[in-house]
This record gives structure tokens, sequence and C-alpha cells, in this order.
């Protein structure tokens, strides 16, 4: 039996279509019955809770022999939804009762970027995480992906629809900093075959997709597949900062960027796929071409 975390984001989501069509047996560990209006009734155990409640972790991990652990947060939300409750003690809480009820091996979805002395509080908790679950008896194996796309993103998608309200395409900062998109259907096919063997054991892996591009041609290739016409409108890191902390103030909603991210967008987001391509030898798909499967792509394939 294995156990997805996460299940009901956008990385969770690709794990359980992809484990349903090849008929695995596994659990969803959800907060609501929400997931009945994402999943419709698909043959899966669901069991409900969440990391921050351990009662309800000694259940989804009963007969558990590997854990998938996609549960992750971009932004704060205070005083209940932080990095340190959700991603730090969270994975401490499932770590210590897939222990002790035997949980072979956990695969954890970290991200690009994660290291000791990360400056973001984002890359901060991850390492945490990391940190706690190679300490475990369990088998692990951890991928660091750079950015994700897929056609469910909140990647693109958050950029195409602000594109459709404003002539103008906002980047912050220069957009010269480097991103390696990769494709969500290379990372599901490298967690799927991690699932078992020693091939993947005790890895830290990263991984990006097959270039290497700035900012400002990532948005250049997007509004091409879009058919769509904007200029470009850099916000100045300060200007940002600012901005970013006057939306970090706002109770109750969401800011569209926070003071975090943008320390990590300083960061070049890029890795060389060296250990990637050692284990898995697994063609990686260029962003002009997985971009096709997004519904307002011009060039969308029928």
């Amino acid at each position: 039996m294995i156990l997805v975390t996460g299940a009901t984001g956008f990385v969770g989501r690709s794990i359980v279509r992809r484990l349903t069509s090849e008929n695995i047996q596994f659990r969803i560990l959800v907060r609501s019955q929400n997931y009945k209006d994402i999943f419709g009734a698909l043959p899966f155990d669901v069991a409900l809770g969440d990391v921050t409640d351990k009662n309800s972790l000694e259940t989804a991990t009963k007969n558990v022999d590997t854990i998938i652990h996609c549960v992750g947060i971009l932004q704060e939300r205070p005083p209940h939804i932080t990095h340190q409750k959700i991603v730090i003690e969270g994975t401490i809480n499932l770590v210590r009762t897939a222990t002790s009820n035997h949980v072979t091996r956990i695969i954890y979805l970290s991200g690009l970027g994660t290291h000791s002395h990360a400056p973001s509080l984002y890359h901060q908790a991850k390492w945490a995480a990391e940190e706690c679950i190679r300490r475990s008896p369990m088998e692990y194996v951890i991928f660091r992906p750079s950015v994700l796309f897929g056609k469910e993103d909140e990647f693109l998608n958050k950029f195409i629809k602000i594109s459709k309200f404003l002539p103008f395409i906002p980047i912050l900062g220069d957009g010269k900093y480097k991103l390696q998109p990769v494709s969500i259907h290379n990372l599901i096919e490298a967690i799927v075959r991690s699932l078992s063997g020693e091939i993947t054991k005790n890895k830290i892996i990263e991984l990006g997709g097959p270039q290497r591009f700035e900012m400002n041609e990532i948005m250049d290739i997007m509004l091409h597949a879009a058919g769509m016409a904007r200029f470009k409108f850099h916000i100045p890191w300060s200007l940002a900062q600012v901005q970013a902390r006057f939306f970090e103030k706002i109770p109750f909603i969401a800011p569209p960027f926070t003071t975090d991210q943008l320390l990590m967008l300083k960061e070049d987001n890029v890795t060389n796929n060296a250990e990637f391509q050692k284990l898995f030898n697994l063609p990686l798909t260029p962003l002009s071409e997985g971009i096709k499967e997004y519904s307002w792509c011009v060039s969308q394939p029928h």
C-alpha cells in the first residue's frame, strides 16, 4: 500500500491519476471531502486528516509500505499555515508515525535550491524536512525539481490569467534570472520508478528540464504559444520588496508574491541533471513541446 500526502495539489493530482491508471493500490491523505470534486469516484483508499494531526497520521500510515510526501506551501498564512508548522513539524510527525508503523520507504518532493545555508524560508524548511527524512530508518528518495510546468500548473497559467486583463506582462526584477522548467510528466515518471528498488535507495535527485531559460525568455515562449502580444513590464527589486511587505500585512488574502519568493528568484534555479539521467535515462520534455498541452495554446493538439 502506498500513501500519498498532498494529494490534491498539482503534483499530488498527477500522482493519483498515474497510480490509478496502473492499478496500483494506494491511499490519499486529505483534509476534507473536496477530493471528490477533484477525482470523482476513483478506486483508492482515503484517510481524512493532515500532517499536523498525529492521530490521523496513525490511521493513514497503517499497512503502508511507501509514502509519497508532497505536502508543501509556497506562501505562509500565519499563524496556522507556516513553513514551520506544515513543512517541518508536519514532516516530523509523518516520519515518526511512519516509523512506528514500519513504513519502509518515503519519497519526498523537495525543491531545487534546497541546501543547508539557503536564504529563503521555503528552502530552509525543505532542508529541515529533508534532514528529518534522512535521519529516519526508512529508505528515502528525495526529488529536487526546478519549476514544474503542466496544463494544471500554477506557474504559466497564473501569468496567462494576468495577461488576459493587462496589456503587459509583469516580471519581477530584470527577468534575467535563470530557471529550468521541467515537465510534470517527467517528474511523475521518475517518482513511479522510485517506488521500490535499490537503484534509487537513499538518493537525492535534482531535476530540471532540458533547457535553461531566463524568465524573460519563458514569458516570450508562453505568450507566443498563446498567440498573445504583450510587452514586458519589469518591476524593480526595491519596489517589489516594498509591495511584498505591504501585501503580506493584509490579512485573509494571498499576496501575489512574498519577500521570501523574491529571495528565491534572485538565485538561478538550474542543475546539470547528471544524477537524474544516470538513474533514469529519461528523455526530458522541452518547454516548447510540453506547452502544447495547455488549453490556451493556439497549437494545442486535437
